[in-house]
């Protein structure tokens, strides 16, 4: 319930159209898929407040403080898209030309990858980054790892 998660997915998922104050269709921008949300009951009263939207837009539209005390909520909980779904909690997410994951990074730098393209481009950068903190390097790193063909998306 910290929500840094939803707050960076928000990046990843855009509002196609809204189908009325509780269902919008949302694409998921590395794969194009698109799913069908529905805000919950016990949440419209706290999806219809946009002050946190105001205050953060860039997170995503369906998170809210929670209502019941301290924390975030996402709104649309039991119909979230796929890739809200499966999120894992990681630092950075790695996909190929295609868009499929391959990687992701979690804390401490550790990449977690059955790609062996990957591994070895992450091998041949990960040392000789020099960077003042972790923020940085993981920034450097992305840029090393989009040169070698991969995309990279940094969860702040």
């Amino acid at each position: 319930m910290c929500g840094r998660c939803c707050a960076s997915l928000g990046r990843l998922i855009a509002v196609e159209r809204e189908l009325g104050g509780a269902d919008f269709y949302c694409r998921n921008a590395v794969t194009r898929e698109l799913a069908l949300v529905h805000i919950e009951g016990p949440y419209r009263e706290a999806f219809e407040d946009e002050t946190i939207r105001a205050e953060h837009p860039d997170w995503c539209r369906f998170l809210r403080r929670n209502p019941a005390g301290p924390g975030y909520v996402c709104a649309c909980y039991g119909t979230r898209p796929r890739i809200c779904r499966e999120y894992v909690c990681a630092t950075m997410r790695i996909s190929d030309a295609a868009g499929v994951e391959v990687g992701r990074v979690g804390r401490g730098k550790t990449l977690l990858s059955e790609d062996e393209g990957l591994k070895r481009c992450w091998t041949g950068h990960a040392g000789s980054i020099a960077a003042p903190d972790e923020k940085a390097w993981l920034r450097q790193m992305k840029e090393a790892l989009e040169r070698a063909g991969y995309r990279a998306v940094i969860f702040d």
